[in-house]
């Protein structure tokens, strides 16, 4: 009997189309669950450090407020009448002393060891006098050391042994009871031993016990379930150490005492690698996205393979031979020859997708994807006017409160007579290329600062703006755009540190705004008045005096760029900029501050009262704009003023230079005469006061940013 040959099973189209979804949707599923479990453990042990080392720090300051008060007891008590008293020579005061003072004097002692709560027992010895007074009771020197802190174990001590240890140097300031002599569990207390004078031998000295208990218990209060052990240090032995579990710590956060020179330590468990809360919220996580990956898949699934079926059938009786029915692939690549009528819907598409493929092309100029053969070709083909003979630089917007669109920077950069082009980086970043040669070549400080007030104009914030180098080529695109790049990043690194609460400086944009706005307007007073406010704030929150040159510094800043941008002569400021500087004292460089502020004010006072002659040369241009005469000599001859005096009027009036106010209203004008179809282009470009079509087409594109056809076409529709 034969045997059946084995039928190899086929997968259909429709589970071969599932399968590569699922695969092809699992694997970012895969790659973002991995990069979101990595990221969450790292974060929650960062968190988890951070937490550990702030609650040590809060530990080591609490202590070190405990030592302070305790540190103060000596020359509180040294300035006291019966510790100079008792401690004076024998039988000057002796008859002062009697047992009615002394029971005082041990209640006084025992209100400062109320008052403070981490002391136990207080104590003042006279050696010379062997005589102790202590919150607990008035003693003979050898009584008391034979008693004192007896415990289990411990070795009665005896006077000249305590006298001969605190004569030490290291055994001033806070010692534990092994310091002093003691043995057994009294060695492990700790204590505060400080001469109450600088006579040797000693006259009196304070021996201060404090209480661990207490402080455990102020510690407790502070403490988190993974603080494990406090302990205090001296550079060659523990001096007091406090456990809360019998675990031993696996990570140390140690702070310098500010009081003593001691080392507090505090002892935490490890930080857990992966928390169960995390795991089990990943898990979760990448489950649901399996499933929701898997329904996908499904789902787009039958969106592929239901066109993909009806185009088979369709397409099946035509076929010369039949085909397997589960196999629509084969029947499709038999069909090719029908795709040709979709040939108009794809360039269709292909247009729509062009803008888009502008905008990526820009952006990889921008990072220098390209050499000059292959850039010039693209450039070619999206119509894009830069060539390798020019020179370009990169100008960088950073909104800092959102997105308000290319509108600001397109009136800025469109204001001068240079090439551009505008991309978006991102939600709050935009690139400018700028070819910024021409008839009146354009700095790059003077387009930043053109950028900053139209975006103050329009949006009334101040976006962080960097511009790069300018550079020859096409290939310099890249190079300038990463030196913006880098500029805008430190600055951004240097806001952050700056508004941060370790920083402490208060120089928000709402007051910067307005000191600019007040500071333009000439209003000295109002100027003034919002540099008090600011300097009392800051001065009010503690801002230290390093912080508060800053501010001032700062402040500075800010004036350096109005006078820059405002006034023709900003030499004249240079001396009261040098003292803001060179100031050594914090009113000294606000004073200089002030004169600045008066100095502008002063100046855009006088500017304003000018505003008559001003306002005639404005109004002269605009009666005559057709004019092809008009020029800046021309009007320099009739107003009796020089070239540069005429050209600074129209950059303080108007915002922008001569050229750019004549522009802008011979493109108005022609526009109006285009749009209504009243005369030809030629003829529109003498009226406006051009020679010839060719030079007005090239200051329209120019202004505007595409051709006057693709203008018309536009506002037609």
């Amino acid at each position: 009997m034969k045997k059946k040959p084995a039928v190899r099973h086929r997968l259909s189209t429709v589970q071969r189309i599932f399968f590569s979804y699922v695969f092809i949707c699992l694997v970012p599923v895969v790659i973002l669950a991995g990069v979101l479990a990595v990221s969450t453990f790292r974060a929650q042990q960062r968190e988890d450090a951070a937490r550990q080392a702030h609650t040590a720090e809060l530990a080591a300051r609490t202590l070190d407020a405990e030592f302070k008060r305790v540190q103060g007891l000596g020359q509180q008590l040294s300035e006291t009448q019966w510790v100079k008293r008792r401690g004076a020579a024998a039988g000057l005061y002796d008859e002062e002393f009697g047992l009615r003072e002394k029971l005082a004097i041990c209640g006084d002692l025992r209100g400062y060891t109320a008052a403070s709560g981490v002391i136990r027992q207080l104590s003042v010895v006279f050696p010379e006098k062997e005589e102790v007074y202590s919150s607990a009771g008035f003693y003979d020197t050898a009584d008391f050391f034979r008693t004192f802190s007896l415990e289990k174990g411990q070795t009665p001590l005896e006077s000249a042994v305590v006298y001969e240890r605190l004569s030490l140097p290291e055994n001033s300031g806070l010692v534990c009871g092994a310091q002093l002599g003691m043995t057994g569990g009294a060695a492990s207390r700790l204590f505060f031993a400080e001469a109450m004078e600088y006579n040797r031998p000693m006259r009196s000295f304070l021996l201060v016990e404090l209480d661990r208990s207490a402080i455990r218990n102020q510690i407790a209060l502070l403490r988190t379930d993974d603080m494990l052990s406090l302990s205090i240090r001296s550079a060659d032995r523990e001096l007091a150490g406090i456990s809360f579990t019998a675990r031993a710590a696996e990570a140390d956060y140690t702070y310098r005492s500010v009081c003593f020179p001691v080392d507090i330590t505090s002892g935490f468990s490890a930080v857990p690698l992966v928390r169960t809360r995390s795991v089990w919220f990943i898990a979760v996580l990448v489950l649901i996205s399996v499933l929701l990956t898997v329904n996908l898949a499904w789902l787009l699934t039958k969106l592929t393979y239901t066109p993909l079926k009806r185009l088979a059938d369709s397409a099946a009786h035509r076929l010369p031979a039949p085909v397997h029915a589960g196999d629509e692939y084969a029947i499709i690549e038999e069909s090719l020859c029908q795709l040709a009528a979709e040939r108009e819907n794809v360039l269709h598409m292909a247009e729509r997708y062009r803008a888009t493929a502008r905008s990526n092309f820009l952006r990889r100029l921008l990072q220098g994807y390209f050499d000059a053969a292959e850039a010039a070709e693209k450039m070619r083909e999206f119509d894009i006017g830069f060539s390798d003979s020019m020179s370009h630089l990169v100008l960088l917007v950073e909104e800092r409160e959102g997105s308000h669109g290319v509108m600001p920077l397109e009136e800025a950069l469109s204001s001068f007579d240079l090439l551009y082009e505008i991309t978006e980086l991102s939600r709050t970043r935009l690139a400018a290329i700028v070819a910024p040669g021409g008839p009146d070549e354009v700095c790059p400080q003077t387009l930043a600062q053109r950028v900053a007030l139209s975006y103050q104009e329009h949006t009334e914030t101040m976006p962080l703006i960097a511009c790069g180098g300018l550079e020859q080529g096409v290939l310099g695109i890249g190079k300038s755009y990463y030196a913006a790049a880098e500029q805008l990043s430190a600055r951004l690194s240097d806001g952050a540190r700056l508004t941060s609460p370790d920083r402490g400086i208060y120089y928000p944009v709402e007051w910067e705004l307005q000191l600019i706005n007040r500071a333009k307007a000439g209003q000295q007073a109002m100027a003034e008045t919002i540099l008090g406010e600011i300097r009392a704030e800051n001065e009010r929150r503690g801002v230290s005096q390093q912080h508060m040159r800053r501010l001032v510094l700062m402040l500075a800043q800010t004036y350096s760029r109005i006078v820059q941008e405002f006034d023709p002569q900003p030499a004249r400021y240079a001396a009261e900029f040098d003292a803001v500087n060179s100031a050594q004292t914090d009113d000294g460089m606000w004073a200089a501050l002030y004169r600045v502020n008066a100095l502008f004010c002063a100046e855009k006072t006088a500017s304003q009262q000018a505003g008559d002659t001003e306002q005639q040369v404005v109004e002269y241009v605009k009666e005559h704009l057709t004019d092809p005469d008009l020029s800046l000599k021309d009007l320099g001859d009739r107003f009796n003023l020089s070239v540069s005096a005429v050209s600074k009027l129209f950059k303080r009036v108007c915002g922008i230079n001569f050229y750019d106010f004549l522009l802008s209203g011979r493109m108005e004008l022609a526009c109006e005469m285009l749009e209504n179809k009243k005369i030809t282009l030629a003829a529109a470009a003498r009226a406006v006061g051009y020679e010839n079509d060719y030079s007005f087409k090239r200051a329209f594109s120019r202004f505007y940013g595409v051709s006057v056809s693709e203008y018309l076409r536009r506002r037609r529709k």
